[in-house]
């Protein structure tokens, strides 16, 4: 049987009182690639700290446009936040100190949940828009 990747795509106000809304379609999402559900749990909170990265940098708190699509393989799922915002690539923190996500303190937190969680992350800036890809492996 031939497995037909599947291509999401939706539009959100980058703003923190649409992230419910935001994480309820992720979630859903999420639901399709059969992640282990500690997986999905972990894989949603590197995609939410990704989100207020957008909405607390890129916009600066005041709202804008999030593009949010997703690509499921049986391989892989992952998330393409697309902004218009000003360039921020937030891989480019740098790396705190080597300690248990538990002990750290807020601040540069968002960056380390996304390096642990995802399997893959990049970041680039295309023309006028901050363009962050996170993914993960779906292993069976």
């Amino acid at each position: 049987m031939t497995h037909i990747p599947k291509n999401f795509v939706q539009y959100f106000e980058a703003t923190l009182e649409m992230l419910p809304q935001i994480l309820d379609w992720v979630q859903q999402t999420l639901s399709y690639a059969g992640l282990p559900k500690k997986d999905a749990q972990q894989f949603e909170l590197a995609l939410e700290e990704a989100v207020v990265n957008v909405v607390m940098h890129a916009y600066s708190q005041m709202g804008g446009r999030l593009e949010i699509q997703a690509l499921l393989t049986p391989e892989l799922i992952a998330f393409t936040l697309i902004d218009e915002g000003v360039a921020y690539d937030p891989l480019s923190a740098p790396v705190k100190p080597e300690m248990p996500i538990e002990e750290m303190v807020e601040g540069g937190l968002g960056v380390k949940l996304m390096r642990t969680y995802c399997d893959g992350l990049s970041y680039e800036r295309v023309g006028q828009h901050n363009v962050l890809v996170l993914s993960k492996k779906i292993t069976g």
